[in-house]
């Protein structure tokens, strides 16, 4: 006979609230003794005492003219057996960690239930994050950008200055929670797991801001907080359900932290950022989130960030929420309001998916894959020119034809490492840009693929850049590579412009790309990376990233875009030295321009017309097979 275990899903926080309620009801407490003696946590004993001493404290069998006397509620083998079921879910006002009120919390979730996994998986994705033992873990272990706060004057006040090149920024790490004690809290509620692995001296920090050299809060994105400090609390109220919550959390958070951290003077100017107002703030989120006290340490220290010095946009704070929070949080949206959209659907089980050929068995589906009309008129130039094998191909044109047209849906392809997965996603690249050109060669002219936004960016003191619409034709072809490994990612954007990927002598900006695969030393000084063939991807993501990318496509002095375009305009690029009398001593053509040669507007028109001929002519042929 199976044991019946009712309270199962059950935190021992809702075990410990339904005794409360159970009073003389002597069935539910023994449904609790039952469940207790399978839990082996000190939260689980100690409550498992008190529900043995109520039951032997229940009062003696009463009679009646001469006959025992049972009552309904007693805990007898004839009332168990007419109560199996547990009493209904009650609910719990469960107190908030956020200043709007929340909806009553219903336990439980119906396990495999859309809105329940999804609630798990925020849940996962919120109480797992960034940890470090020493400060310096979170700069890769440079000391030399650690700054102690308990250490005489601040460093905003000293006037430090920057490396060469670099602007200087400080994030200060707002107090943290120790791992240790957090994970034996969780332990508490929710019992052991077979198997934990240590947290001693691991810490999370709570929240980061970032401040400018003279110790100032930035006007824009200077302040995150911890989806980890916001999640532990409810996890520890067993609220699940409000795991949905953080995305609206989190805006209130920041609004709220930056008030406390804002002061001005008289005047309006702001004032740098104390220790006395960091240790405020912290208690003020501290306090807000319902942060249990013992397993927060206050602000101890903060990170130098050094900033590239021509980066038009400012640092932002590297404090590493997981990814999927935002999303997982407008998915649990959807499906609260019953609109989930077909491949939310399909993900979570809400609507049937096919179940597709086994192409090792069935021949007809393989053939049809593999059929001319099937098959991109591009593929990616491989050195040795060869082409991808069976199954590969079929995965390309199977993908292609899924994804025709709308672009809309979602195709797994499955393969253990070293079986050709980023080989032949490369041949999915080349069928877009395949698909790119096809459309620019829809315009005549293609200053006509082009149109005023009425927007402009600073490009000095006195000088804009104004910026163009592309035309809606062109947009859409573009390949995201996005991974929960960045290493795989960085692996990928950096094979498909390297040189050795290919197999003929091609040229796409050759000068820009080889720019952007370098790398530039703290001193400027920019060393030789991977040789390219092109401008056609970049590793991107974080802040890094994307400021290394600015700096080297469009701000570089000697191999930037920007110059490029500039020639290509008419305008002047060539660079003077003068000496000390203000003459010029030389004259120097950047390299970007000598390499490239950036036709004039009336050459670059004769030559996209010469190409748009030929590319149409050979596009037009029967089955053709071209090569990017």
């Amino acid at each position: 006979m199976a044991v019946q275990r009712p309270y199962l899903q059950k935190s021992i926080a809702e075990l410990e609230e339904l005794f409360a309620l159970a009073s003389d009801d002597h069935a539910l407490k023994s449904f609790l003794r039952d469940e207790l003696n399978h839990r082996n946590t000190g939260r689980a004993a100690a409550l498992l005492q008190r529900v043995e001493a109520s039951l032997q404290k229940r009062a003696a069998p009463k009679r009646q003219n001469g006959k025992t006397v049972v009552a309904d509620n007693e805990d007898t083998d004839a009332n168990r057996a007419k109560r199996v079921d547990p009493p209904p879910a009650r609910k719990v006002e469960q107190p908030s960690n956020s200043d709007t009120p929340v909806s009553p919390m219903v336990v439980p979730l119906t396990p495999n239930d859309p809105a329940s996994i999804l609630v798990s998986w925020i849940a996962i994705e919120a109480l797992t994050p960034q940890t470090y033992r020493r400060p310096a873990d979170l700069v890769n272990g440079d000391q030399r950008r650690i700054v102690m706060l308990d250490r005489g004057e601040l460093p905003w006040t000293k006037g430090e200055r920057s490396k060469p090149n670099y602007q200087l920024f400080y994030q200060l790490v707002l107090g943290c929670v120790a791992m240790d004690k957090a994970t034996q809290k969780l332990v508490e509620v929710f019992g052991e797991a077979e198997e934990r692995g240590g947290r001693e001296r691991e810490k999370a920090a709570i929240a980061a801001v970032l401040l400018d050299r003279n110790g100032c809060l930035l006007e824009e994105k200077a302040v995150a907080v911890s989806s980890f400090a916001w999640a532990l609390p409810v996890a520890l109220e067993s609220n699940f359900q409000r795991m949905g919550e953080w995305t609206d959390a989190e805006p209130r958070l920041v609004d709220g932290l930056t008030k406390h951290l804002q002061r001005h003077d008289r005047d309006g100017k702001p004032l740098p950022v104390t220790r006395e107002v960091a240790a405020e703030a912290c208690q003020w989120l501290v306090q807000t989130l319902k942060l249990p006290a013992d397993l927060v340490e206050a602000p101890t220290f903060a990170i130098r960030v050094y900033h590239y010095y021509k980066s038009r946009a400012a640092p932002e704070v590297e404090l590493l929420n997981s990814f999927f929070l935002a999303d997982l949080g407008r998915a649990a949206n959807r499906i609260a309001a019953g609109q989930p959209n077909e491949a939310l659907a399909r993900f979570l089980g809400q609507q049937p998916v096919d179940q597709g050929p086994d192409l090792l068995t069935d021949h007809a589906a393989l053939e049809a894959l593999l059929a001319p009309g099937r098959t991109p008129a591009a593929r990616w130039p491989s050195p040795g020119g060869h082409p991808l094998v069976t199954l590969q191909q079929a995965a390309v044109n199977g993908i292609r034809h899924t994804l025709a047209g709308t672009g809309r849906g979602i195709v797994a392809v499955n393969g253990p490492p070293g079986t050709g997965k980023t080989t032949l996603l490369r041949d999915i690249v080349a069928g877009c840009v395949m698909d790119r050109a096809i459309a620019m060669a829809a315009f005549d002219d293609p200053v006509a693929a082009l149109s005023a936004s009425g927007q402009k960016v600073a490009a000095g003191d006195r000088a804009f850049y104004h910026l163009y619409r592309v035309a809606e034709s062109l947009r859409g072809h573009e390949v995201l590579v996005a991974s929960s490994n960045n290493k795989a990612v960085e692996n990928v954007s950096k094979e498909l412009p390297s040189k050795k990927t290919v197999g003929r002598d091609i040229s796409y900006l050759r000068t820009v790309s080889d720019r952007l695969q370098a790398r530039r030393s703290e001193t400027g000084e920019v060393t030789d990376g991977e040789p390219t063939w092109g401008l056609i991807a970049a590793v991107l993501g974080n802040v890094t990233n994307r400021n290394a990318f600015h700096q080297a496509v469009w701000w570089d002095d000697d191999k930037s875009l920007r110059l490029y375009l500039k020639a290509a305009k008419g305008d002047a690029v060539v660079r003077e030295t003068r000496n000390e009398d203000g003459n010029v001593v030389s004259i120097e053509t950047p390299s970007v321009v000598a390499a490239e040669k950036p036709p004039t507007p009336k050459l670059a028109i004769k030559e996209w017309q010469k190409a748009r001929r030929s590319f149409t002519a050979l596009h037009s042929l029967p089955c053709p097979r071209l090569v990017t």
